[in-house]
């Protein structure tokens, strides 16, 4: 039997705020069986360019909600795909609240399937329900906070409310990953399941919360994304004044970061 190797990579790590130095929020889990890109923010097609990472190896595309800076970079990313003449079949899933507004994202900027050389087929999920991958990759999504602000300017409407965190299960590792969050609450969404690897944003979360959940349930590994310049500098001055067991227990991630798991 093949050993499945999985690993992470931070392709894009900036918040909100456009960076020179960071392109905006996407990660990509590969693996010999399935490689899943988990949000694409704008540039991201650009991004995966500059870290020499094929586009043509993305088998799919995790979505964890809408803000631009994690789902504006879609179009462009698919336009490339069919300016490379793929052929395999592009795999998007997400929850079904954000099914429909991202076919019309696709609709509405003159990307049409039918005109293209590769199929896209859409996976829905119910939060709380295990996805598989494959025989060893799979995932889990749980709503979070992130988007409770913004209840009152719906009007009732479900289309485009959802924002997801996930626990990746990659063989007998879990790795908890946030994307946006709105709460402290948030990190503890997967708590019974004890992952050993914490990847969270770190821009809407106080960064004495982020260090009580380190203390408290003493993960692995804790990787800080979804960063503002200002942010990043100011997080590496608090790690490094923490003891050297805590620092070497928490990553600032860059663009471009390989995390072997």
């Amino acid at each position: 039997m093949k050993v499945n190797n999985f690993s992470i990579v931070f392709v894009g790590t900036s918040s909100g705020k456009t960076s020179l130095k960071r392109f905006h929020s996407s990660l990509l889990v590969k693996s010999h069986s399935f490689n899943l890109l988990i949000d694409c923010g704008d540039g991201t097609s650009k991004a995966l360019l500059s870290q020499g990472i094929s586009i043509d190896l993305i088998d799919g595309i995790l979505f964890s909600h809408l803000h631009p800076d994690h789902s504006a970079g879609f179009p462009s990313l698919i336009v490339q795909m069919k300016q490379l003449k793929r052929v395999k079949k592009l795999k998007i899933f997400c929850h079904k609240n954000l099914a429909e507004i991202l076919r019309m994202f696709l609709h509405q900027t003159f990307v049409f399937m039918e005109r293209s050389s590769f199929e896209i087929e859409y996976f829905e999920f119910e939060h709380g329900e295990k996805i598989v991958l494959s025989e060893d990759f799979k995932f889990i999504s749980k709503q979070n906070s992130h988007l409770d602000e913004y209840v009152n300017y719906l009007d009732g409407r479900k289309a485009g409310f959802a924002c997801s965190s996930f626990l990746l299960l990659l063989g007998e590792r879990r790795v908890y990953y946030s994307a946006d969050i709105g709460s402290e609450k948030d990190l503890d969404l997967f708590r019974d399941q004890k992952p050993e690897i914490i990847i969270t944003e770190a821009a809407h979360i106080k960064w004495e919360s982020i260090l009580d959940y380190i203390e408290t349930n003493q993960p692995e590994k804790v990787y800080l994304t979804h960063l503002g310049d200002e942010l990043a500098l100011e997080l590496k001055q608090k790690i490094d004044s923490l003891p050297k067991i805590l620092i070497d227990k928490i990553v600032l991630a860059d663009d471009g970061l390989i995390v072997r798991i």
